[in-house]
């Protein structure tokens, strides 16, 4: 598999988690939830940040 489709698979999944993170903190009454996706989207912002790192390689 070309490494330029994995890595645009890889960019269209990491959208649709912060899709569903930012949703779930818009929508969610629950502090835990929100504390969970708030860290979900943080781990995923790690992760392009590291995949736009290694792009420029």
């Amino acid at each position: 598999m070309p490494a330029l489709y994995r890595r645009s698979k890889l960019k269209m999944y990491l959208q649709y988690k912060k899709d569903v993170c930012n949703d779930m903190i818009a929508n969610s009454e629950d502090e835990e939830e929100i504390k969970k996706a708030r860290i979900e989207l943080s781990i995923i912002n790690d992760i392009e940040d590291i995949c736009e790192e290694r792009s420029r390689y």
